[in-house]
């Protein structure tokens, strides 16, 4: 076995054991190599609640496009709140608030962006 190989090993069981198995393979087998002098890695876990929390039964199978181009079915959760902030050339912004205090003075949001075309030119752009 390669030293490279060794590392990444070691590396992805340290980030499977301080993840709870939440992140399983971090650096891939082509991660690095005998070049690789400095490997850098973070994790960080947030437990936030939805401010308005998404009901089971509006969750449905929709296709999720990969991007080699196929799709796969996956479940997608849905909501009745009004999530959408605004729209731009190729796409909208929604912003889903997580629950917080009122003494507390951070408020953490998820702010996806989502492409009008499923050709990936927002993923190019955003690159």
């Amino acid at each position: 076995m390669l030293k490279a190989d060794e590392v990444r090993i070691e590396v992805n069981d340290w980030v499977k054991k301080k993840t709870d198995g939440l992140v399983e393979n971090l650096i891939p087998e082509t991660g690095v190599d005998d070049t690789t002098r400095l490997l850098i890695a973070n994790a960080l876990c947030f437990k936030g609640i939805w401010s308005s929390p998404f009901e089971s039964f509006r969750t449905i199978d929709e296709e999720f496009h990969l991007l080699n181009g196929s799709t796969i079915q996956v479940p997608f959760m849905r909501s009745g709140e009004d999530q959408f902030i605004s729209s731009y050339d190729g796409f909208k912004v929604l912003k889903l608030p997580y629950k917080g205090s009122y003494e507390d003075w951070r408020r953490f949001s998820m702010v996806i962006f989502l492409p009008h075309k499923k050709d990936f030119s927002l993923t190019r752009r955003m690159g």
